[in-house]
């Protein structure tokens, strides 16, 4: 299917879905032609398990719970799971405290994190955020905003306007990110806002982990808007 066929699907779903989980939000990511984890959706210890020979260890075990926006704080992320016997009992306490929906994926490597997110504004439409992610994002909120679509060169003019810009650099002996992949990726997210439109109320990949040879998306949030599709009825 070309670009506009997906933009088209993607839109249509998030326009009729009461909410779109993460392993959806990550194919959506994937269509659009960004580098995001290889999550799966399971519901079941079996489902758990049949993921992960399919994923290969080691693996991620995040909470799906719908109501649970900020997973860390809920303490609803398990990482670095190294075998089969972490795995089930990881998900035996998980489903105890939040219920059996969970999403497994395989763990990234380390790099910096990273924060790309849209918003619907009533005046500009879409806006791209970029900025440094992870926990921090909240504390030291070091983004820059520009309306969608640009291209990597634009991207990169935002990225260089960061406090901390100079941590992508590589500090205390990390070695340097691949900034140029970044703004590719920067720039390809800036072009699925602008084509979902306003179908998209916001969206939020955080953290993206930039290392030396790829940035990836390892968790993502999407909140559709419902009230576009019901309007166009």
């Amino acid at each position: 299917e070309g670009p506009g066929d997906t933009s088209e699907r993607w839109r249509e779903r998030l326009v009729t879905a009461d909410s779109v989980s993460e392993a959806e939000t990550m194919q959506m990511l994937q269509d659009f032609g960004i580098t995001a984890s290889d999550a799966v959706a399971a519901g079941s210890k079996d489902e758990v398990l049949s993921a992960a020979m399919h994923l290969g260890y080691p693996l991620v075990l995040k909470t799906a719970a719908p109501d649970i926006a900020h997973k860390t704080e809920a303490q609803g992320v398990v990482l670095d799971i190294a075998d089969e016997a972490a795995l089930s009992e990881a998900y035996r306490a998980m489903t105890e405290r939040l219920g059996p929906s969970v999403t497994i994926a395989p763990m990234a490597d380390t790099g910096v994190e990273m924060i790309l997110g849209a918003r619907q504004d009533p005046q500009f439409g879409p806006v791209v955020v970029i900025g440094m992610g992870g926990v921090l994002s909240e504390t030291v909120h070091d983004v820059q905003f520009a309306l969608p679509p640009f291209d990597a060169t634009w991207a990169r003019r935002l990225l260089d306007r960061l406090r901390f810009r100079g941590v992508l650099d590589g500090v205390r002996g990390a070695p340097a990110a691949d900034i140029d992949g970044f703004c590719e990726m920067a720039a390809r997210f800036s072009s699925m806002a602008d084509a979902l439109g306003s179908a998209l109320t916001e969206i939020d990949l955080n953290p993206v982990i930039v290392g030396p040879n790829q940035s990836i998306a390892v968790d993502a949030l999407v909140v559709g808007n419902k009230q576009e599709g019901t309007s166009n009825e």
